[in-house]
């Protein structure tokens, strides 16, 4: 498998407009923490494992909507639903984005055979490199 994570937003004014770096690192960890411990990479080698961070107005607990099996495009999908209100009130709104992100991809890893500890133990390796480098706190204009 290989890992796709994007955002989609369909509402107005409901957007987590933090760096695209933030969900980059979050990617690579998950790929070299996650994937080849578990050696999710060699399995169905040709399909996508697409996750979709999102929110909206009327989003408040945490969802994970999916598996979705797109057999042409070779894409399983989930949507990882982030309670906005609570993220944005929090003391620190990039630390709780964070803590929801592994809290949902602990379950959809879950489906995979991952242990919840696993994915739960790269919130604080996630926080250290993010809360400590101004750049992930910004959205870029680039």
């Amino acid at each position: 498998m290989i890992l796709l994570i994007g955002a989609w937003y369909n509402e107005a004014e409901y957007a987590f407009n933090f760096s695209y770096k933030v969900d980059l690192l979050i990617r690579e960890k998950i790929i070299n923490e996650i994937f080849t411990k578990y050696k999710l990479d060699s399995i169905e080698n040709d399909w996508f494992l697409n996750i979709v961070i999102a929110t909206n107005s009327q989003i408040s607990k945490l969802e994970v909507r999916g598996p979705e099996k797109r057999k042409r495009q070779k894409m399983i999908d989930y949507g990882l639903w982030i309670p906005y209100n609570d993220v944005m009130n929090a003391p620190n709104p990039l630390e709780k984005y964070i803590q929801y992100v592994f809290e949902s991809l602990a379950l959809v890893f879950n489906e995979y055979g991952v242990e919840k500890k696993d994915v739960i133990d790269l919130i604080l390796v996630v926080n250290e490199v993010i809360l400590n480098e101004s750049s992930y706190l910004d959205q870029d204009e680039e």
